[in-house]
């Protein structure tokens, strides 16, 4: 290939060269249209028409609507039978995300719902009719699950200056349940789609540089804590190190994706070959699960995961040199108050460069105010992977409201920050008694990030 763009480009670099011969020596005038060769090849392999559509692969399995057609010659073919979302962009709308419902009495389509039990022996397990995740969606001849509704518990207090603010916290309501009342011993956790920004770089970062940040029995006295989810691999199917998922339980972005197209789309792949049923439902699992093929191939998943991997690529790892005098005093607040103890600014990469994340990727007790109570491998109900804060400003939902925290309660960075709790008590008390222009300037530095 290089030889026949060589001579295919051999006039056009040879003029050039003797247009310089004059006055560079031949052997640098033959590297000048070596680099060249190269450049032209680059060039013309991106107008090439297949390589544009490899690369749209990923981006049109993103936008599609999955249907529970019958006819396999439908690349739609295999929704359900039970799900939450016909589609990845659903979830994640212009690479962004959707948040809890709005208004009272609006169905809360853009929230998961995970539930567990306690057996016996005080370990926690799917629930025995519902599994674990309530699916409120499903095609022709299956119940869905059911309807979930949420409305908003509400808690008040003050700055150090007297300003007030106040905190909502979610209250699952369920509604029209297939196999019976779901009661108050039923462990639940509300879950917002995660970040998609940052998956790229989080993929990115070296194991090591996750462990050499953990400090499980708190021997500086630092009174933080972080620690690695060590999970349970499907694809390699040993333990590795967690770092995808609000609680860290995937290891990397396939396992990530290919768990979001069986649990929330019903979506078979190579990591998930048999569909996820209702316990309780016999039939769900006779009818879905003698099938041979997959809904979704291995080439599919792969370009699925190489186009969520390069939605941060316009933003990377970009260093603000001309940050404003507020951001500088924000960013100082920052450190001066240890939220960079856990919101480390960048972790290294597998080939050595600085990922830039604002995370240590490690489970921190938060606290029991964002407590679901559910254990994740390692991780406990009070423990909750370091969230990137890179790029969360600009995730905003549909009706153009930010959410963040695992449920999407807090409605901006200064919530977010008061809902802290557990080893996070001292940097949020920090930001609480601040002087209003100091808060302002670190909600500022937030923002920039």
């Amino acid at each position: 290939m290089i030889i026949f763009y060589a001579k295919k480009s051999h006039y056009f670099f040879s003029n050039l060269g003797l247009g310089i011969n004059i006055f560079l020596p031949s052997k640098i005038i033959w590297l000048i249209n070596f680099i060249l060769i190269f450049i032209f090849i680059f060039m013309v392999e991106q107008t090439n028409p297949r390589a544009q559509k490899n690369d749209g692969l990923g981006k049109n399995l993103f936008n599609l609507v999955w249907t529970d057609s019958i006819d396999e010659s439908l690349d739609g073919n295999g929704l359900g039978p039970l799900y939450n979302a016909s589609s990845c962009v659903s979830c994640h709308p212009k690479n962004s995300r959707v948040g809890p419902p709005r208004l009272i009495g609006e169905k809360a389509l853009g929230m998961l719902v995970r539930i567990s039990v306690k057996n016996n022996l005080n370990q926690e397990v799917p629930h025995p009719k519902y599994g674990t995740q309530i699916n409120t969606f499903s095609v022709k001849d299956f119940p869905a699950e059911g309807v979930i509704y949420v409305t908003w518990e509400y808690k008040n207090g003050t700055y150090g200056d007297g300003e007030s603010w106040q905190l909502r916290r979610p209250v699952l309501l369920f509604s029209e349940l297939a196999y019976g009342p779901i009661d108050s011993s039923v462990l639940r956790s509300a879950r917002v789609p995660p970040s998609l920004n940052t998956s790229g770089k989080i993929e990115k970062v070296n194991d090591s540089s996750i462990i050499t940040g953990a400090d499980p029995d708190d021997l500086d006295g630092d009174n933080i804590s972080g620690r690695p989810n060590f999970v349970r691999s499907k694809i390699t199917g040993s333990n590795q190190i967690g770092r995808f998922g609000w609680k860290a339980g995937k290891y990397n972005l396939k396992e990530q994706v290919a768990t979001a197209l069986i649990e929330d789309m019903g979506i078979t792949n190579s990591i998930y070959p048999k569909q996820i049923c209702p316990p309780i439902d016999i039939n769900c699992k006779t009818k879905n699960n003698n099938r041979t093929s997959l809904e979704l191939n291995d080439k599919g998943l792969l370009s699925l995961v190489k186009y969520i991997s390069n939605i941060d690529k316009e933003n990377s790892n970009i260093i603000n040199n001309q940050a404003s005098s507020i951001e500088k005093l924000g960013k100082s607040l920052f450190i001066r108050s240890s939220c960079d103890s856990c919101h480390v600014p960048h972790l290294k990469g597998k080939n050595g460069e600085n990922v830039v994340l604002y995370s240590d990727l490690l489970l921190h007790d938060m606290g029991e105010g964002l407590a679901d109570q559910r254990r994740e491998f390692e991780a406990t109900g009070r423990e909750w992977r370091t969230a990137p804060l890179v790029g969360l400003s600009n995730l905003f939902s549909p009706n153009n409201k930010i959410s963040l925290l695992h449920d999407g309660r807090a409605r901006g960075f200064s919530e977010a920050i008061l809902w802290h709790g557990g080893e996070a008590m001292d940097s949020r008390e920090n930001f609480r008694l601040m002087e209003k222009k100091e808060r302002e300037a670190l909600l500022s530095y937030l923002e920039s990030l």
